[in-house]
């Protein structure tokens, strides 16, 4: 009898490898694209209804930026081992917020819901890329590490070109933020069971694939700063 191709386990772990980045592309575009983005093309439909004012505007965007900075400060002092109900968490919050803008309406639980989703979508982004990229080199391909990081640009990119539709139907921004928020609720459904996968256990390996890790990588110190200098850029 002959051996089995060697191709064959190699597909396997390529095939896997895309799931991971494709997974982790997913989460950045609800955190980042949708989350913390969302607000830029929402904010003429809330000028222009008179539901928001310019300056509560641009403290609603500050709120935001401090929440992200200090959440990207938080992971760094304080990384938790449980990173992947960390990202979960952080993608549950940033769906509630982003639908709470919609039904809420008073200035200062915005601000609070503002720096909440900036502190959720700086959590999300740091164990994602943290997982990911764990993922991706005990898969052998690290080198796709970088497909997750088109997330945020897709997400702002979906939000943007949703906008327009919605001024044009004559929507408030009140179902702008809805529907963004039922749009990150159906994005995170599609990948939350991608983040139960381990490369490290179970993967049967042939001997001869020299493209996949046959244990566990450990996140290096190195890899911890380059995502946290990442997220603070």
């Amino acid at each position: 009898m002959t051996q089995p191709a060697a191709s064959h386990p190699s597909a396997s772990l390529h095939a896997l490898a895309w799931k991971v980045c494709l997974s982790g592309m997913v989460a950045l575009s609800v955190a980042m694209g949708i989350g913390r983005f969302a607000f830029t093309p929402l904010l003429p439909m809330m000028l222009h209804e008179g539901s928001l004012s310019l300056q509560m505007g641009g403290w609603l965007a500050t709120a935001n930026y401090l929440g992200y900075f200090a959440g990207a400060m938080l992971c760094a002092f304080h990384r938790s081992k449980r990173g992947v109900a960390m990202l979960r968490a952080g993608l549950v919050v940033t769906i509630l917020l982003t639908l709470g803008m919609g039904v809420l309406h008073q200035d200062w639980i915005w601000l609070w819901m503002r720096f909440l989703s900036g502190v959720a979508s700086a959590y999300v982004f740091v164990y994602t890329a943290g997982w990911c990229l764990q993922q991706l080199t005990q898969l052998g391909r690290p080198e796709l590490g970088g497909v997750i990081f088109c997330g945020p640009g897709l997400g702002i990119a979906l939000t943007g070109l949703l906008s327009g539709p919605m001024i044009a139907a004559g929507w408030l921004a009140a179902g702008g933020w809805i529907l963004f928020g039922v749009i990150a609720l159906g994005l995170t459904a599609l990948v939350w069971k991608s983040f139960s996968f381990d490369a490290g256990r179970g993967l049967n390996v042939h001997p001869h694939d020299s493209n996949a890790a046959q244990a566990p990588v450990p996140e290096s110190a190195s890899r911890k700063r380059e995502v946290m200098i990442q997220v603070i850029a």
